[in-house]
């Protein structure tokens, strides 16, 4: 166990402006952070989901991985590159925009994950990924990627001379922007380099409350600088460790250590999004045969989302069922600001009968904070209000319905996947004219969670996109069944619907 005592604790290049603004320190990781400010945590928690939240999240681990002899050939580099830490994840690499970012998962070989990471391709360096890793678990991480590289690879560590500050909240974009103009132009899940003054920052439109917001690398020398230069923006205000937990527990987020660790494999969290199609077709990824095996239905848990009635229920707490017997347990839970209730994250036995009163699944239609912007949905574990699909629909395992219409089918993303991802704030639609098969790649959607990849259901030609979401991907979030549908297509292979799940077999699926 780390020796978090006083004495040893470190502190952030930002750890005076904390004890100025009267943050309540605790340790964290290793580190003397601020649990909270004057004004409160739940002063905090509200004024991130209206205003902008300024953290201090300088106990992560960021990092880049450069070539040891880039050739200059950008892709090759890329390619290159990515086969050093793609056999670590599960995640597509190799697939990275320049620019782009992607949550993905560091397995053991049994399948655990031993952490859950970002990595970005650099929009301007042959050769170069940007890596942010957990605190508790950077050191271990660290070595196991230097191991990885070998003399391929060097890792360049930049959690010691560098700060790293997260700007999260609705006016995150009108703030930043106001200091750097070209971060507005930034989309979700990407990143670049920009300069202020005479620094250069890192900044990654990306975050961990839910809300549309910036990760911003800045030398230590220019850390307290930029902190002052935020907080002089009147919407801005600093927000500590506890208002960072309930803002991630209410967008269903899960904190390793706590909601993930290495017995608990990617499909078990519900973080399935996060295995790329690439590198389930291959197979050769850490603890595949396992993973792969779940995501075809051999899965006996899952983390589900709860609403706790009464006070919160803690990281311990058993969930019984409605026979008053133990079946699963909590492992993330609080007081959720935004909803004015008691929330809990855990795993549950898939086929359990439903908990006991104390405890009941968090459905789509709970309430959500007052915001012209719906907040990312918390998972679900039984959306009892979802409509009944028409007997003309089908669904796929990757949560894509096909709504067939004579010889043509209409294809998108069904209530639930949105619900699992969130906001979409972006959609990328195949070209008129493209000809898939069956299983490939068609789509593009990102949300405030992450982004996934949308599969064709079945072979054929795509004959209409619907433009609308290009200019409105938001519609997705409240109409992906109907006028959320994504692209029409000519079937050229019929048999292929029969093999689809009708609505009662995905109605099994994502209980």
């Amino acid at each position: 166990m780390a020796d978090n005592s006083a004495d040893n604790l470190k502190q952030t290049p930002l750890f005076e402006r904390h004890v100025a603004a009267l943050g309540r320190m605790v340790p964290f990781g290793g580190y003397a952070l601020p649990v909270q400010y004057p004004t409160g945590i739940m002063a905090e928690h509200k004024w991130t989901r209206e205003q902008a939240g300024l953290f201090d999240v300088s106990h992560m681990g960021p990092a880049f991985l450069v070539l040891a002899d880039p050739s200059g050939d950008t892709d090759a580099d890329h390619a290159t590159l990515s086969a050093v830490i793609e056999p670590l994840i599960c995640g597509d690499i190799a697939g990275l925009r320049p620019g782009q970012v992607r949550y993905t998962l560091l397995l053991n070989e049994t399948g655990g994950v031993i952490d859950d990471l970002m990595v970005a391709r650099s929009p301007a360096t042959s050769g170069g990924l940007y890596l942010v890793v957990n605190a508790g678990t950077k050191e271990h991480d660290f070595a196991l990627i230097e191991q990885a590289a070998g003399e391929r690879a060097r890792l360049i560590r930049a959690d010691e001379d560098h700060a790293l500050l997260a700007l999260q909240g609705p006016e995150a974009v009108n703030v930043l922007s106001a200091l750097v103009p070209q971060a507005a132009d930034l989309g979700f899940m990407t990143h670049g380099a920009f300069a202020w003054g005479q620094e250069e920052l890192l900044i990654s439109r990306s975050g961990y409350t839910g809300e549309d917001g910036f990760e911003i690398l800045v030398n230590n020398s220019a850390a307290s600088e930029l902190w002052d230069a935020l907080l002089a923006d009147t919407r801005v205000r600093p927000i500590g460790l506890g208002a960072r937990d309930s803002l991630r527990l209410e967008a269903g987020l899960p904190l390793y250590g706590h909601d993930l660790d290495e017995t608990i494999s990617p499909i078990e969290a519900d973080l399935g999004f996060a295995v790329s199609s690439a590198a389930a077709e291959a197979a050769d990824f850490p603890g595949a045969t396992r993973i792969l095996a779940e995501r075809e239905g051999q899965l006996s848990r899952k983390r589900v989302g709860l609403l706790v009635e009464g006070a919160p229920a803690r990281e311990g707490a058993e969930i019984l069922d409605g026979n008053g017997q133990p079946v699963g347990v909590v492992t993330s839970g609080g007081f959720a600001p935004s909803l004015g209730k008691a929330i809990a994250l855990g795993f549950v036995p898939l086929h359990s009968p439903p908990p006991a009163p104390s405890f009941r699944f968090l459905s789509a239609a709970a309430p959500s904070r007052p915001r012209s912007r719906r907040p990312p949905s918390f998972p679900t574990a039984i959306s009892a209000n979802r409509s009944e699909a028409p007997m003309t629909t089908k669904f796929t395992q990757d949560h894509e319905y096909i709504r067939i219409e004579g010889s043509t089918g209409i294809v998108g993303i069904t209530n639930y996947a949105q619900e699992q991802l969130g906001d979409i704030v972006f959609v990328e639609l195949p070209a008129v004219g493209t000809v898939l098969k069956k299983g490939d790649e068609a789509a593009v959607v990102e949300s405030v969670k992450a982004a996934s990849e949308i599969y064709a259901p079945v072979s054929g030609e795509v004959v209409e996109v619907n433009s609308l979401l290009t200019d409105a991907p938001g519609t997705l979030n409240s109409d992906a069944e109907n006028t959320g549908w994504m692209f029409k297509i000519a079937i050229s292979e019929a048999s292929e619907i029969e093999k689809l799940l009708d609505a009662d077999g995905y109605a099994e699926l994502t209980l």
